[in-house]
């Protein structure tokens, strides 16, 4: 009898696969800034990539809010699928997000294919990402790197909520800023 392929052996694998690749970095479990939703598998490497786990177990409900979140959130996006909810999921993803499939090699091995690569997420949400670190991470970031641009003393940013500092960055910063406060989030995440 065939295993049924579940969220563990899902994991399992990805945390394997992804953990032979250099210079990346593999997060369990991370919630988005909202709060609404928790990414299954986070990479962080050139890019912060959000990974969604549907299992031969799971239904798809929750698949639409999941999107907008993981949106928001990451840089790139995989849908992580066994074969149970494989058609359903790819009409459901948008062409930007990436398709890993996991089918049985046997009773109990399984292979992990991209069935397409994941591109660069055009919805991409700056307060969304920095939210993925904690306030302190945000200050020390903000007072080694930023301070200048802000017009705000050290002690006024260490005195900030984290949502009233990452507003202050959004509002303030200018583009290339922003993506330079990104490339500072890949080391710290």
């Amino acid at each position: 009898m065939k295993e049924i392929l579940d969220d563990v052996i899902i994991r399992r694998l990805l945390i394997k696969r992804f953990s032979s690749y250099k210079n990346t970095k593999v997060i369990e479990e991370r919630t988005t800034y909202s709060g609404k939703v928790r990414a299954d598998i986070v990479t962080v490497s050139n890019r912060i990539c959000g990974f969604e786990i549907k299992s031969d177990k799971d239904n798809v409900k929750r698949l639409p809010n999941q999107i907008k979140e993981y949106d928001k959130s990451f840089e790139k996006n995989y849908i992580v699928v066994g074969n149970k909810n494989k058609v359903k999921v790819i009409q459901m993803i948008p062409s930007y997000w990436g398709i890993i499939y996991i089918k049985h090699k046997n009773k109990s091995d399984f292979t992990l294919s991209f069935l397409r690569r994941a591109r660069i997420n055009p919805n991409i949400n700056f307060t969304s990402v920095i939210g993925l670190i904690n306030s302190t991470t945000i200050k020390t970031i903000v007072n080694n790197n930023f301070n200048n641009y802000l017009n705000v003393s050290k002690k006024d940013i260490r005195q900030l909520s984290k949502f009233d500092l990452i507003s202050l960055l959004d509002n303030t910063l200018n583009q290339s800023m922003k993506r330079k406060f990104l490339k500072i989030i890949r080391s710290e995440l």
